[in-house]
């Protein structure tokens, strides 16, 4: 209670540009039980905590970033709440400047795989069209609020307006940089690696790498650690939550209706342009869409819905075992071991998710979030490691693809699945 009113002291919405994150820290935390998570709850809506993991009890740590003037307060509500926590990152500006250095290094050396700016991915998409053109098509999604065109790559072997398409997008956050490089290091290999045509005959591969442009550029000049669109709001707060501005039991739990917050929801379902491009064209492909694949930040983890709610879904069980299959993959490839679960949380839920939308409203059965592992600079893995990283996830993507062609592919110009 303490700690609330000291937060409640210091609650004045800060609408000038943060540029630097100087003794700003990581505390790394182990609830115990939900009356844990339930009391860091509360912490959510303040600006001075970002909660880098969802609350949730699954053995794994919570991570979060507290800003300088509330650190001894909430290291002292830990100690009163008997919650065993320790600092993961002391300095989060010297981290954050060990990554630029990095980068830096990277784009010098010409290296194909770095965190790329988004017109870098734009051009390096244009690229692959001029030169794959029997392979690769460019869709637009719309414009984002400041005017950037966001564009979804086709990848097909064979145009045939019956085949099955896996849908894949990433970048909904704009901190999460690792989300967008697998995006990227996917379709490459889709593309570029003959190795992988099997997995082009009887599914196509539509993949959105940057489905928030605005904040993802945001992140890369301004602020490491946005994570809205910067879509300018009342009062001068910018940004809304795109993962909860879809409307599919949108506003229920969890989403903020203040727009200063990290989890504001939006005023209303898809009033944001990056949420409703991704609706729009998912209805294009409503009737082929098999499986949708949403790429994540922070968290070694295979997801399925629901979010809004942590009842399963009716076939929760089956899901289960196609995600079990894919962890297995990625771990016999030499990749880490990735938790397989439900989207939500009991204290905690998700509400207005795209993953949720695609499945209640999309009726797509097959729906996954992909969390990624963190890395040397605490949120991503080190540019270096994007490779070593992506390349055991992309097995597991395999599977996925293997299942999709199984379910519903064409064997002599017929489906498998009546």
């Amino acid at each position: 209670m303490r700690l609330l009113v000291v937060v409640a002291n210091f609650l004045v919405f800060v609408h000038s540009l943060l540029t630097d994150y100087e003794g700003y820290k990581v505390f790394r935390l182990y609830p115990k039980c939900e009356d844990d998570l339930s009391a860091l709850v509360k912490l959510t809506e303040s600006i001075y905590f970002d909660f880098w993991t969802p609350l949730k009890l699954n053995g794994k740590p919570l991570y979060v970033m507290v800003h300088p003037k509330v650190q001894e307060h909430f290291s002292s509500f830990l100690r009163d709440q008997a919650i065993f926590f320790y600092v993961f990152l002391d300095d989060i500006e010297m981290v954050i400047k060990k990554e630029k250095h990095v980068q830096g290094t990277l784009s010098e050396l010409n290296c194909t795989m770095n965190y790329d700016r988004f017109d870098e991915i734009a051009s390096y998409l244009n690229g692959l069209e001029r030169n794959y053109p029997q392979i690769v098509k460019l869709k637009s999604v719309g414009k984002s609020y400041q005017k950037r065109k966001a564009k979804v790559c086709q990848i097909s072997a064979q145009r045939d307006n019956n085949k099955p398409i896996i849908f894949i997008t990433a970048g909904v956050y704009g901190r999460e940089w690792f989300s967008v490089a697998l995006a990227k290091y996917v379709i490459k290999e889709l593309v570029e690696n003959s190795i992988n045509n099997d997995l082009l005959n009887q599914v196509d591969w539509h993949v959105l790498p940057v489905m928030n442009p605005d904040g993802y550029e945001y992140s890369h000049t301004h602020e490491r650690f946005w994570r809205k669109n910067r879509s300018v709001q009342k009062d001068g707060c910018i940004g809304v939550d795109l993962n909860r501005n879809f409307n599919f039991h949108w506003g229920e739990v969890t989403g903020s209706s203040n727009p200063c917050t990290e989890t504001f929801m939006g005023l209303k379902p898809f009033s944001e342009s990056e949420s409703k491009g991704v609706k729009e064209y998912f209805y294009r492909f409503k009737d082929r869409i098999k499986m949708y694949l949403s790429f994540h930040g922070f968290g070694t983890e295979i997801l399925y819905p629901w979010g809004y709610t942590h009842k399963m879904s009716i076939d929760g069980s089956k899901l289960h075992l196609l995600a079990e299959d894919v962890s297995n993959a990625i771990l016999d490839a030499g990749g880490e071991k990735y938790t397989v679960e439900s989207m939500a949380s009991p204290v905690n839920p998700l509400a207005g998710s795209s993953e949720d939308w695609v499945k209640g409203v999309g009726e797509v059965d097959y729906v996954f979030t992909i969390s990624l592992p963190t890395g040397d600079y605490g949120y991503d893995p080190s540019p270096k490691k994007i490779i070593s990283l992506a390349k055991p996830i992309f097995e597991g993507i395999k599977v996925f693809g293997k299942f999709i062609t199984n379910t519903f592919g064409n064997v002599n110009g017929t489906s498998n699945k009546s």
